[in-house]
C-alpha cells in the first residue's frame, strides 16, 4: 500500500463529502454524520499525522481502495 498523502484538516472533509458525509459542526474539530456509519471528527489542522488520517479512514469504514478512489476524483 501506497503512503498517504498530507492533507489538511479541510481538505480531508472535502473528500469525506465526497463519501457521503455530511457537515454538521465545527469547533476544534469538524464533525461529519453519515447515516449507517455515525460520526468521525477531524482535526482541523493544517496537515494531519499519516496515523490519523489512517484512523479517520477505518472510523469512516472505508477500504483502502475507496479512499485511494476519492483521492482521484
Amino acid at each position: 500500500m501506497p503512503k498517504l498523502p498530507l492533507m489538511s484538516g479541510k481538505e480531508l472533509q472535502k473528500i469525506m463529502e465526497k463519501a457521503g458525509f455530511q457537515f454538521k459542526r465545527h469547533t476544534k474539530h469538524i464533525i461529519m454524520y453519515k447515516p449507517g456509519v455515525g460520526i468521525i471528527s477531524i482535526p482541523v489542522h493544517m496537515e494531519l499525522d499519516r496515523g490519523t488520517l489512517r484512523g479517520i479512514r477505518k472510523d469512516a469504514r472505508l477500504t483502502v481502495e475507496e479512499f485511494e478512489g476519492l483521492l482521484a476524483k
